[in-house]
């Protein structure tokens, strides 16, 4: 999984990517947080070709087959991230 966030004076961006595996076919998520709207949420799901607005339906969907929750993407907190990263072993 990749974990991106883009974080601006009066918005927070995320991008997810859960890559291809047995038990998921590849999804790209894209989070739109700006102050003081509603969170939006989108879905690209390669089996259909097509892109979801998931900010219309819900966010108890989990991402893919994961357990991970469409709102566990929001950054409710705005977290200060300290960069890390790790090499495979």
């Amino acid at each position: 999984m990749l974990v991106l966030y883009s974080y601006k004076r009066d918005a927070v961006y995320g991008l997810f990517r859960i890559l291809k595996s047995g038990k998921n076919q590849g999804y790209n998520f894209l989070s739109i947080q700006r102050k003081g709207e509603l969170p939006e949420l989108y879905v690209y799901n390669p089996d259909r070709s097509a892109v979801r607005d998931v900010s219309k339906m819900g966010f108890d969907d989990t991402l893919g087959n994961t357990p991970w929750y469409f709102e566990d993407i929001l950054d409710d907190d705005k977290e200060e991230w300290t960069p890390m990263f790790q090499t495979a072993s």
